[in-house]
């Protein structure tokens, strides 16, 4: 089924889905521009689908999310964007709602979309900003269960964290690392011990580290007001502001190009 160009907002979207996702983001007030501008990719131009300002990154919209350990042309587009234009970028695949799949008082929410976050080690302290409320605040609002891991300091840093996992690698594999292993906060240099660590222990690449991925398999939600992008998005009870976002998305009726509805 081909793409159908859809009007909204005064911009002319390349695909009704792209469309949806506007008005999800218009609904919770998070400002984008449309195709804002193109880069030249190590020889192939690429046009990023949205810029949000107040996350000071791109973000692209595709019909899914495609399988991580598949080599798949979104996640290296992606992985080159993030690299080109140093900022980071999120990915964003399926429609923006979800199905309420309740058992009792036990929330439980499938959700239709995933969302991707692609990042490099030069980036780590370039927080998102996923507060609605202040535009002008760069920091992402972090606490023990709801955060981006790798866009994190902290991650290349706790004991518990990947320091920890490259402590781990070494007492399995001591023959894998003869010297001296990376001190914590050694962001590239853990990096790098942890790509070898996967590939000897699974013999493929780190799917992560290869894509220059922050994570995967994301959801939205919000809490006391505040955006964030979390895993375990299916286990919160969704406040009204996003299921009202959801329901406007998909009952949302546009003109088509040639004027139709």
């Amino acid at each position: 089924m081909n793409p159908i160009e859809t009007i909204h907002n005064g911009y002319k979207f390349r695909s009704r889905l792209e469309a949806r996702w506007a008005v999800f983001f218009d609904s919770l007030k998070v400002t984008y521009d449309y195709e804002k501008e193109g880069y030249n990719l190590d020889g192939r131009w690429y046009l990023p689908d949205f810029w949000i300002p107040m996350w000071d990154c791109w973000l692209e919209i595709k019909p899914e999310i495609p399988n991580l350990r598949d080599v798949k042309e979104e996640y290296f587009l992606c992985s080159k964007l993030c690299k080109h234009t140093e900022k980071n970028v999120i990915l964003v695949g399926g429609n923006p709602w979800s199905k309420d799949e309740s058992i009792g008082s036990y929330p439980i929410y499938e959700l239709e979309y995933g969302v991707a976050i692609f990042s490099s080690p030069a980036l780590i302290k370039t927080k998102i900003n996923l507060d609605t409320s202040n535009y002008k605040d760069k920091s992402i609002n972090i606490d023990d269960r709801h955060h981006v891991t790798r866009l994190n300091e902290s991650f290349y840093s706790e004991e518990h964290l990947l320091p920890g996992v490259i402590d781990r690698a070494k007492e399995q594999y001591p023959k894998l690392f003869p010297g001296s292993i990376p001190n914590k906060g050694e962001i590239t240099e853990l990096i790098e011990a942890d790509k070898k660590y996967y590939k000897h222990k699974y013999g493929e690449e780190h799917p992560h580290w290869q894509y220059g991925l922050a994570e995967d398999r994301l959801g939205f939600s919000i809490l006391n007001k505040k955006i964030y992008y979390t895993p375990f998005a299916s286990d919160i009870p969704q406040d009204s502001k996003l299921t009202e976002a959801f329901t406007k998305a998909r009952q949302a009726r546009f003109k088509e190009k040639n004027g139709g509805d």
